[in-house]
């Protein structure tokens, strides 16, 4: 919004919840939200120190859409944020930086994106320990200048461990080494929201038990891979489907 560059003006004193960008619930006072998008030609950079030690005791969901930070910056502040339950940091550049491992230890998280924000590497296994996950978007990260991107590693096991994610985005994440990708989606029957498009699955077959017990999915996209072979027969048990 217009106001964006403007909340942080308003963060002075310790009554968080009048500060422009959060949002208290009503019955606790905890903060359960926080809001800082921001135009990406408006330079931020999260503070250390007084303000962020007080509000770690809060319960938080952060919305950082198109900053242009980096990531020790973005680290270094949000491991004092323990119970935070909703992150996006999507639209960031991280000049292809690796994501940080401490995000797998913010075991409150319930929603993680980290869309479009110039991540690039291994993809950390640390995040299994994210439980409570129902969203998780790590789509269209590609640094153009080294022209690089996100690449899962060969075993995704750690997924399955996701048990509560009804949205996975993966679009542009490199998975052409994954060995097990099929094996382990279809131990998320909870899943809605599907997306591979553009992971440079190349000359695979869908093997025949591929979506069998994901029932429950609203969307899936498979495009821009190279995928042959049958169509998989539990496509005729979708019954919820609306977009393939």
């Amino acid at each position: 919004s217009q106001d964006s560059p403007n909340k942080l003006s308003s963060w002075k004193g310790t009554h968080c919840c009048q500060w422009k960008g959060i949002n208290c619930d009503n019955v606790t006072g905890h903060v359960i939200k926080l809001d800082l998008m921001t135009p990406c030609n408006i330079p931020f950079r999260p503070q250390q120190g007084e303000l962020l030690d007080y509000l770690s005791y809060n319960s938080f969901g952060a919305t950082m859409d198109c900053f242009p930070v980096v990531a020790p910056n973005i680290s270094s502040s949000l491991l004092q944020l323990e119970h935070l339950t909703y992150l996006d940091l999507s639209g960031n550049n991280f000049s292809g930086s690796p994501i940080p491992m401490f995000i797998g230890s913010m075991g409150h998280l319930e929603y993680l994106s980290l869309s479009q924000a110039s991540f690039s590497g291994r993809i950390p296994n640390s995040l299994e320990n994210l439980k409570n996950l129902y969203h998780l978007d790590l789509s269209f990260n590609y640094y153009y200048e080294l022209q690089i991107g996100l690449q899962m590693n060969d075993d995704i096991s750690w997924i399955s461990k996701l048990n509560s994610l009804k949205h996975l985005d993966l679009s542009y994440v490199r998975l052409n080494k994954t060995h097990n990708l099929f094996q382990v989606l279809n131990t998320l029957p909870s899943l809605l929201y599907l997306s591979l498009y553009g992971c440079g699955i190349d000359n695979s077959h869908i093997p025949r038990y591929a979506f069998q017990n994901m029932t429950s999915l609203v969307y899936l996209d498979l495009s821009w891979n190279e995928l042959h072979g049958p169509i998989p027969e539990a496509f005729q048990n979708m019954t919820s489907i609306e977009s393939l």
